[in-house]
């Protein structure tokens, strides 16, 4: 005795697939599916599809060629409705990228000087040194001078049932860096152009982390 799998639902297991066993003598000529009989040795139906082109232009197809997903209950037409045991399959649209890049910082340094006052008042020493921030005001800017961006790892995702969209498509975003480069422009319109090996960096770390950002 063996099994084989029907379109019946009575006793689908949910998370398993969307068909049902069944027992069946060994090897049998060909295996009923409701409106429907098929061949395992011509690996194909025996007969056109009962409605026709509604179900597609294949006439000898099989729930849209998606046996994983969906279910024929009746054998006249795939059950296009997502359920718990055949849901929504969200999976990564294209390839990661590094996007969303924030405000250009750049780096600013100033020569600062504190008078040290003396046991008279005396303010004639003072102790010097450099004081160095980043700031998104270019003012002070220099050209060649050193600057940086944040960016983020940006992944579009889509979730789809038999390649109809279940819901709009969406972009995941993660891994917030800042990128480093150098001064470029003229006064009062400086941007800062990005280390090409710092971006190749960050675009391998965003294909690293990719796997599993889209809930599949």
């Amino acid at each position: 005795m063996g099994y084989y799998y029907t379109t019946s639902p009575e006793n689908a297991v949910p998370g398993k697939s969307c068909a049902t066993p069944k027992t069946h003598t060994p090897d049998p000529p060909v295996k009923e599916r409701g409106a429907r009989f098929y061949s395992p040795e011509l690996s194909r139906w025996l007969s056109r599809d009962p409605i026709e082109e509604q179900g597609g232009l294949n006439l000898y197809g099989f729930v849209k060629n998606h046996s994983t997903y969906a279910i024929d209950v009746l054998g006249l037409g795939a059950n296009d409705t997502p359920t718990a045991s055949c849901p929504c399959k969200n999976e990564s649209d294209g390839s990661p990228w590094v996007g969303d890049r924030g405000i250009d910082m750049f780096l600013i340094c100033q020569w600062i000087k504190i008078p040290i006052p003396g046991r008279s008042g005396d303010t004639s020493k003072t102790i010097s040194f450099w004081f160095c921030y980043y700031s998104n005001g270019n003012g002070d800017a220099r050209p060649g001078g050193p600057c940086r961006a944040l960016f983020k790892c940006s992944q579009k995702c889509k979730s789809t049932f038999l390649g109809t969209e279940c819901k709009p498509p969406w972009t995941v975003r993660w891994g917030e860096d800042y990128l480093y480069g150098h001064v470029t422009g003229i006064p009062g319109s400086y941007e800062c152009e990005i280390d090409p090996s710092q971006k190749a960096q960050k675009a391998q770390q965003c294909r690293q982390e990719a796997s599993g950002k889209c809930g599949e």
